[in-house]
C-alpha cells in the first residue's frame, strides 16, 4: 500500500511539473508578445504624430 502511494505521489508530482513547465513557457510567449505589442503601439505613435506635423507643414504651405 505504502508503494502504490509512493507510485501515485511520484505521478502527481510528475504532472506538476509537467504544467508548471508547461504554463512558464506559455507565460514567457505571452510576455514576449506583450512586449512586441507595446514597441509597436509605441511606433504607431510616433508615426501618427509624424503624419500629423506634415499635415499641419502641408497647410503652412503656400498655395495650400
Amino acid at each position: 500500500m505504502k508503494k502504490e502511494k509512493s507510485q501515485s505521489e511520484i505521478a502527481l508530482n510528475r504532472t506538476i511539473t509537467e504544467l508548471r513547465t508547461k504554463y512558464s513557457e506559455r507565460e514567457k510567449l505571452l510576455d514576449e508578445e506583450q512586449t512586441e505589442n507595446n514597441k509597436l503601439n509605441e511606433k504607431i505613435e510616433k508615426l501618427e504624430e509624424k503624419v500629423k506635423d506634415l499635415e499641419r507643414n502641408k497647410q503652412n504651405l503656400p498655395g495650400s
